[in-house]
Order: C-alpha cells, then sequence, then structure tokens
C-alpha cells in the first residue's frame, strides 16, 4: 500500500491517520495468523475474515470510537478499506458478535496479540525503557495518555460531567505504550 500526499483541492478525509496504522498493520502478521483462528458457528455470509475483523475494529479504536455502530459509516468508505487492507467491513452487528466469540470461546487470540505488539515495536527498534521505583524492584513501562471527550447529552451514564465548552461529556481514555 503506497499513499502520496500532496496538496489539493479534493475533499478530504477525518480519517488519513488511517493510512499510517494500515502501514504499521501492514509490517505484523496479525491479519493472516488471526484469519487462520476456527471460531464456531459463524454464520456471516458472506464471509468476513477474522483479519477483517480485526483491522476494521482496530480502525475504530484508533479514532477513539469504541461502539460497534460506529464501523457502520466506515462500510461505504473506500479510504477504509485501503487505508487498512480491507477486504470486507462488517457490519455493526456481525462486528460485535464476532468479537464476543473472540473474547469468550477461544484464548489464543491474545498471545497472537501480545507477539505481534513485540514484534513491532522490535522491527522498528522502540526501545520501552522502565522506570525503576526507588524500591529497586518494581518498574513500569510508560503510557502515553489521550484523554477525549465524546457527546453524551441526554444520557444515563455514571461519570457524564460537563467540559468548558458546557458540553456532557464522558472522557474516554486511550493509552499507547
Amino acid at each position: 500500500m503506497e499513499f502520496i500526499l500532496e496538496a489539493s483541492d479534493e475533499t478530504l478525509s477525518t480519517h488519513s491517520g488511517l493510512g499510517l496504522i494500515g502501514l504499521l498493520l501492514s509490517k505484523t502478521n496479525v491479519y493472516e495468523r488471526l484469519s487462520h483462528i476456527h471460531l464456531p458457528i459463524i454464520k456471516t455470509l458472506p464471509f468476513i475474515s477474522n483479519g477483517d475483523i480485526i483491522h476494521s475494529y482496530l480502525g475504530l479504536l484508533c479514532q477513539s470510537k469504541n461502539d460497534f455502530n460506529h464501523i457502520n459509516p466506515f462500510r461505504d468508505d473506500p479510504f477504509f478499506y485501503r487505508a487498512l487492507d480491507i477486504k470486507k467491513v462488517p457490519s455493526s452487528s456481525t462486528l460485535r458478535q464476532r468479537m464476543n466469540q473472540i473474547a469468550t470461546k477461544r484464548e489464543d487470540w491474545k498471545p497472537i496479540l501480545l507477539e505481534e505488539s513485540v514484534y513491532l515495536i522490535k522491527q522498528f527498534d522502540s526501545p520501552i525503557m522502565p522506570t525503576i521505583l526507588s524500591d529497586g524492584h518494581t518498574a513500569y513501562a510508560p503510557l502515553d495518555l489521550d484523554v477525549s471527550p465524546f457527546d453524551n447529552f441526554n444520557t444515563k451514564k455514571e461519570g457524564v460531567s460537563r467540559t468548558y465548552k458546557r458540553a456532557a461529556t464522558v472522557m474516554h481514555q486511550t493509552f499507547v505504550i
């Protein structure tokens, strides 16, 4: 996948950063490895691979969207497909059901994600330096933290508060190791 960046009068994509996410994902084997995991009773027609499921959900998470319904606008977005190398973007119900199946029926997806994350970090020689506490034994890895306000007007959710713009929000935290 290759993108050419240039000045233009064309319509801009609000999620153009997904091109870089797709580039990082292409350096891993997450898509292939997760696509080989068999899940019982998949009733999706046409078949959508686990790789397409995880790339679609990662595309949402990288935009601070964690609700499965947020996938719907991207089903007709050619850039989303191309940037994340997705063959078929799932519906919100398929995404929800498959992610629930992965979380409850299989344990082998967790090591795949962890192994591929480590592989990606090593590929780019990105050191993670622990911070050692004064006791000399306890080490913590630093995290980059981003807090994003989401509009929750007229909801009964816990933790809803007002921002400086007086909007009712829940603050979602995104951590990056």
